[in-house]
């Protein structure tokens, strides 16, 4: 009988049964604990993850992270990836090094990765994926900012502002001629107008939507005023402008006239001092973010430049960084960060104080850990 083939009937049914379980498997079946609901990319965290710890209430809660086009898939059981990994499927596309990152109109998630060579474009409620840059020219993103008009790109490559739109077709190039050495962008909320933390020539520089000059701030230098290269900018709803001034280890707050309303920030290793400002970004009550590549954490200050929390340490966790970048905070209060040498953007949300408060309050630094650098 050893050497008797099974009979035919036998042997569609074993293959009618076995394809079921595979499409079972695969998705098709929807197996109840199998997938993460549609529309719901990151998966509740238990225990919670917040910072401060306790007794204080906690106004920084960690939610999660997205490394590649695989994370916006329903997650999978072991039998699902193990089904994948025999029928060859080729591994979704990952981050590399992401320096920077924005959201557009709440649901598309932009990540600018230069060692990539493109930006990658999750869209989180339709989880889909797309790679962006080839056909507009971009070869080294390392900033984004997206405004009413779309999408405005640094190119490490180029020494202009590249406009495309939500698809990455290219609609513009902007300040062809003007700009040395490019290294962050914004979209001022008021007119429209971009503004350029240009570190080649130490200065900020300001168009028009439509790419007209507008002005030029600063020059190299350590007075009030003047930078020694800049690399990050932000802007606030009232046009403000909040810029990373990265070797003179502070950030400058500006009027878009250039007119100095004051300073965070100065040279040192405990909390409130800075070693080397990547990003910088502000949430609905007004507060500020400071990323530092070197602490490996993000800073929390007031406007007055008092320090009101610092979050995350070195290391490869939830919570921790490596190396981390740009940061951006949408009009939901989530805070996206660009971990760099993780390779991934990590979600945190701001967890607003009761009615009665505004900001995150007096939180006492005892017992937080001074910023370490390595």
């Amino acid at each position: 009988m050893g050497g008797a083939l099974p009979r035919p009937g036998v042997s569609r049914g074993i293959w009618r049964a076995a394809t079921v379980l595979v499409v079972v498997f695969l998705g098709g079946g929807g197996l109840v604990g199998c997938a993460t609901p549609a529309g719901r990319v990151f998966p509740a965290v238990e225990p919670a993850l917040e910072w401060p710890g306790p007794p204080h209430p906690a106004r920084i809660r960690y939610v999660g992270e997205i490394s590649s086009a695989a994370d916006l898939k329903p997650r999978r059981s072991g039998w699902q990836n193990f089904i994948e990994g025999i029928a060859g499927r080729k591994p979704s596309p990952r981050m590399e090094s992401p320096l920077d990152v924005t959201l557009a109109d709440g649901e598309r998630l932009y990540v600018a990765d230069p060692a990539a060579g493109c930006i990658h474009m999750f869209d989180l409620v339709r989880r889909e994926y797309k790679r962006l840059g080839e056909e507009a020219g971009i070869s080294s993103p390392i900033s984004v900012a997206w405004g009413a008009n779309g999408l405005f790109v640094v190119d490490g490559d180029r020494q202009d502002i590249l406009h495309i739109d939500a698809d990455g077709v290219l609609v513009a190039r902007i300040g062809q001629g003007q700009l040395t050495r490019p290294t962050g962008v914004c979209v001022v909320p008021l007119d429209a107008s971009i503004v350029v933390a240009d570190a080649g020539s130490h200065q900020i520089v300001r168009f028009s939507a439509a790419g007209e000059l507008l002005g030029r701030i600063g020059s190299r230098g350590w007075a009030a005023g003047q930078f020694n290269f800049p690399i990050a900018v932000e802007c606030d709803e009232e046009g403000r402008l909040y810029v990373c001034d990265s070797l003179n280890f502070r950030v400058q707050i500006l009027t878009l006239e250039g007119a100095v309303l004051g300073t965070i920030g100065s040279l040192g290793n405990r909390p409130g001092d800075l070693s080397l400002p990547k990003g910088v970004a502000l949430d609905s009550d007004g507060q500020i973010y400071l990323v530092d590549a070197h602490f490996e954490n993000v800073q929390i200050f007031d406007r007055e430049g008092r320090i009101l929390l610092p979050f995350g340490n070195e290391g490869g966790g939830p919570g921790e960084f490596w190396l981390p970048a740009g940061i951006h905070i949408d009009s939901g209060d989530r805070i996206w960060v660009a971990d760099s040498y993780n390779h991934r953007v990590q979600l945190f949300e701001y967890l607003p104080a009761p009615e009665v408060e505004s900001g995150l309050g007096e939180i006492p630094l005892e017992g937080v850990p001074p910023s370490q650098g390595r």
